[in-house]
């Protein structure tokens, strides 16, 4: 029997809330990808405020800078062009590497403008040795400055010949760790020249010498809209630089700290980033790595006037005119014919292959290993007797390496980013098939309600029929 104070329930609380989650969820879908690219381009974006600025600005975990200097030790036979040069591999020197940019302009054009001050702190204890180990290498200012007597006349080539052998002596100098890379040492060929007029030259040499602590990259501009994140537009405010030909001159690619979503392979950034800072070269397509035309035909305007066998990139126009070549650590995947002009190195892709690994949907680099060989053309030069006997070969000076790899909080961040779009169209599947439950357990209801039902008549309930009733009745019937 029905309950006559049973309330009935109410379908509108079931059915409209159903209806509006379904239509929710289906919004949801469709807005998927949107709500993904607007979270994508807020977690990453380049307000002064965001988290991602911030990390970019400044260095928050500093890596490891770690050279590795090449000791000459057969100095002895540098004159002599039947014996190969000997080395033997001195390092890690490990520096902390602090980054920071300032001087930041926001553009209205979706750029940015800032320059970069680079600072490194020698860590002795994670190094192999102290800075104050002797190196033997090459006479890097000898070198020099025989390389750019070689258009000379005879006379004046025979002259400075005579006056460079009065003042260096030697093809080799032994220096300690510390003077051949960031203090520099005094050397009597630089300080005689100064003394003639020639204000602009350093009072000391080093490899790495007066780049210490300093902001000597150049004024950049930099893309910042969503589709062309980090790509390099402008360098002090030119689009060309003058340390290459042709195509080959132009700015492009990145500063290789990010890339454009969607990135499919990193990009040079031409000659910018290959002169601007030799401490932080920007990683290129692997296999095409070096290559002066043999596999990209368009490469060939990095020759700087004479092609040189794959494997060396000549930088002598951004390194004062020293015969100053850059390769892969040890010649990995350079012609043979650079390795078999020396002894000692050993090429191995597992400790000298340069790699980033860019996730291509944010373009965000979460692990590279940057390792680059500065080395230094030495070859004979005629009518010059200080260098006319020397071995005509790619000088290994030293090699460095940068590695760098996202800390777990960042990888959890990252993927947690990735899985955005799993997680929302997971979200709207659920509160579809909820609405649909919903809906349809309230069009039951409804149903249900509007189906009559007949009250129930139990047996003891029944009324009998009188005897008098019935005799009536068919008296009746009979008449």
């Amino acid at each position: 029997m029905v309950c006559p104070h049973m309330k009935k329930p109410k379908l509108q609380y079931i059915i409209y809330p159903g209806i509006f989650f379904l239509l929710s969820g289906i919004t949801l879908m469709c807005l998927c990808s949107s709500l993904y690219t607007h979270v994508l381009n807020s977690s990453l974006g380049f307000s002064p405020d965001s988290a991602y600025f911030k990390a970019w600005r400044r260095t928050q975990t500093p890596p490891y800078m770690e050279i590795y200097l090449f000791n000459w030790t057969n100095p002895e036979d540098g004159h002599n062009e039947n014996i190969k040069p000997r080395f033997t591999e001195i390092g890690p020197f490990k520096f902390k590497e602090y980054k920071e940019k300032f001087n930041i302009t926001f553009n209205a054009n979706n750029t940015i403008s800032f320059r970069q001050k680079k600072v490194w702190y020698f860590d002795e204890e994670a190094s192999c040795c102290s800075l104050d180990v002797n190196v033997t290498t090459l006479n890097a200012v000898l070198v020099t400055l025989s390389h750019k007597a070689k258009g000379y006349s005879m006379v004046l080539k025979m002259g400075l010949s005579f006056g460079l052998r009065a003042m260096s002596p030697n093809l080799h100098v032994t220096k300690t760790a510390r003077e051949l890379l960031f203090e520099g040492y005094v050397d009597n060929l630089l300080a005689t020249l100064k003394n003639t007029g020639m204000a602009s030259l350093p009072d000391k040499f080093g490899f790495f010498h007066g780049k210490n602590d300093t902001s000597r990259d150049g004024y950049y501009n930099m893309d910042t809209h969503p589709s062309a994140k980090g790509l390099i537009r402008k360098w002090n405010h030119e689009t060309d630089t003058t340390y290459f030909e042709g195509a080959c001159s132009k700015v492009h690619g990145t500063t290789a700290e990010m890339y454009p979503p969607d990135v499919i392979k990193p990009q040079l950034l031409s000659s910018l980033a290959i002169c601007v800072d030799n401490l932080s070269w920007i990683t290129i397509e692997m296999n095409h790595f070096m290559d002066y035309g043999t596999l990209i035909p368009e490469n060939s305007c990095y020759c700087n006037g004479k092609c040189m066998p794959s494997g060396v990139m000549n930088i002598s126009a951004c390194r004062e005119g020293s015969p100053t070549f850059i390769s892969m650590p040890h010649f990995l995947n350079a012609d043979p014919v650079y390795l078999d002009a020396v002894e000692g190195l050993s090429p191995d892709p597992d400790k000298h292959q340069l790699y980033q690994l860019v996730e291509p949907n944010t373009g965000l680099v979460v692990e590279a290993a940057i390792r680059i060989q500065m080395n230094f053309h030495l070859k004979p030069i005629a009518m010059m007797p200080i260098i006319n006997d020397v071995p005509n070969v790619m000088f290994p000076i030293l090699w460095f390496q940068t590695q760098a790899k996202g800390t777990p909080e960042v990888a959890s961040k990252l993927s947690l980013l990735l899985n955005l779009p799993a997680i929302l169209q997971g979200i709207a599947y659920t509160v579809i098939v909820i609405s649909v439950l919903m809906i349809l357990v309230g069009l039951y209801l409804k149903r249900k309600e509007a189906t009559p039902i007949l009250p129930e008549i139990h047996q003891s309930e029944a009324v009998p029929l009188k005897k008098s009733d019935f005799d009536s009745g068919t008296t009746k019937s009979r008449l």
